[in-house]
């Protein structure tokens, strides 16, 4: 497995934490990987640091990971009918325990200021499990399994100025585990450590003066390396710089004709490139892609991705549903990659307060609206009215049904079924 991976990522050969490189969200996976243009996806600070700034009040979100409240039961359903795992494994043809997660979650703040318009705060995390490594001696004596996995917590801070340029900021600390000290020891008999940590930055730039067309601009995992020995040279960050543009038709047409557009079709086309910034400089990764979205509540998206030197080239797709706060969107990148890995799944479910009133709004009432989502997700209800308890439900009651997913406490799930209907309480006692 390990020869195949390094092969995926041939451009950072030379670099650590490679896992950074790979985008958390699925609807720019959908597209292409594009996205440092974008900010509608609640996950798109970790491609651009100055996108959740555009975003309004409040965001949740996770990648590949099953979360707590009845709306897992729709959510199931939708999946299954369309032969998708709901926690789909990463590229289950070179390891089928291979796992890739992402969480965010997101506040943004109106400043009523004329330079300093906005500002926004986000907590993020990522972890990717590189499935169960075995070790032998050199008799071949089984020495002892265990899962390598790298991860990394994240701090982001976005300000949106006039005329629509935001900057943006974003602080990781990166952790990487492959093996345990005592299994190293056995085999190298070196001071050679099993894990690794550091900090690197992220930086962004992002113009959408809502005509239709943005420009973004990010530069990634800047300063930092990864140290095993004592003794060893350390390995640099994979620092790469990725720009890009997206267009909106709907947006452009408005500006156009100086009124509202009609909901019922829109289309978004988007366009990245990205340079490899470690040792020489080149040009390593391209993308671009489309989405078309139908009243604003199902979207469809096709894109196309080349990486030559990682042998990574084809086309990506993938669909979304809308429906108030709730955003559910699932990607297939399976045809990109060298060998035989038929489909590759991304399922993201975010709740995050809708920046305009919808199609669906309009026709059921937000009231209704309103009732429903607090009825599907803890929290839920609150988010899709900007109310900043829904964070707080919704991260407490999938952290505790994470505990029991993991663990099988039934502690945990107890705490997330008493958590889930103090946010009902909480939600209709306040209407």
């Amino acid at each position: 497995m390990g020869v195949v991976v390094l092969l995926l990522w041939a451009s950072f050969s030379d670099a650590g934490a490679i896992f950074l490189t790979i985008p958390k969200s699925a609807q720019m996976a959908g597209m292409g990987y594009t996205g440092v243009a974008r900010w509608e996806d609640p996950s798109a600070s970790y491609l651009n640091p100055a996108a959740g700034v555009f975003q309004q009040d409040l965001s949740a979100t996770v990648l590949n990971t099953i979360t707590f409240g009845a709306g897992e039961l729709l959510i199931h359903a939708i999946l299954e009918s369309q032969g998708i795992p709901r926690q789909p494994n990463w590229l289950d043809s070179l390891a089928n325990d291979m796992e890739n997660h992402y969480w965010e979650i997101g506040w943004t703040q109106e400043l009523h200021h004329r330079f300093y318009q906005r500002l926004s705060i986000r907590i993020s995390g990522t972890r990717l499990n590189w499935g169960t490594a075995l070790a032998f001696d050199e008799h071949g004596n089984y020495l002892g399994s265990w899962s390598p996995y790298d991860q990394a917590t994240s701090l982001n801070v976005s300000m949106l100025f006039p005329y629509g340029i935001s900057l943006g900021y974003t602080l990781k600390y990166v952790y990487s585990f492959l093996a345990p000290n005592d299994i190293i020891r056995l085999i190298y008999g070196e001071d050679i450590h099993g894990e690794a940590r550091t900090l690197t930055n992220d930086y962004g730039l992002l113009f959408d003066p809502g005509m239709g067309f943005a420009i973004g601009i990010a530069l990634y995992n800047h300063g930092g390396s990864m140290k095993y020995a004592s003794n060893a040279t350390p390995e640099p960050m994979p620092t790469y710089l990725r720009y890009g543009f997206t267009l909106k038709l709907r947006d452009l047409l408005e500006k156009v004709i100086g009124e509202p557009f009609s909901t019922l079709i829109t289309l978004t086309y988007s366009r990245d490139w990205m340079k490899d910034r470690v040792g020489i400089q080149h040009e390593t990764w391209s993308g671009k892609g489309f989405e078309v979205g139908f009243l604003d509540v199902f979207f469809y998206r096709e894109g196309t991705f080349r990486d030559i030197s990682g042998m990574r080239v084809g086309q990506t797709k993938g669909w979304g549903i809308r429906l108030g706060a709730i955003n559910l969107d699932v990607a297939d990148d399976g045809d990109i990659y060298f060998f035989h890995q038929p489909h590759n799944w991304w399922v993201s479910l975010s709740l995050q307060t809708p920046q305009k009133e919808g199609f669906l709004d309009r026709w059921i009432g937000k009231k209704v609206m309103g009732w429903a989502q607090a009825l599907l997700f803890p929290g839920a209800g609150h988010i899709y009215e900007g109310n900043e308890r829904g964070l707080l439900y919704s991260a407490l009651s999938s952290f505790l049904y994470s505990m029991y997913a993991r663990q099988g406490s039934r502690i945990s799930l107890f705490g997330a079924s008493v958590v889930y209907a103090l946010s009902l309480v909480d939600y209709f006692l306040t209407r």
